[in-house]
């Protein structure tokens, strides 16, 4: 069960920081229009 919410809660937390990490990379020629939206 601890695991379960830890899969429910760990999963999306880690898919956000990777997507803001891979914004962060690609802001060098990104504008506003380049956002990934999730």
């Amino acid at each position: 069960m601890a695991l379960e919410l830890y899969i429910t809660l760990g999963l999306p937390a880690l898919k956000r920081g990777l997507v803001s990490m891979i914004e962060t990379i690609h802001r060098g020629d990104g504008d506003e229009e380049a956002h990934i939206v999730y």
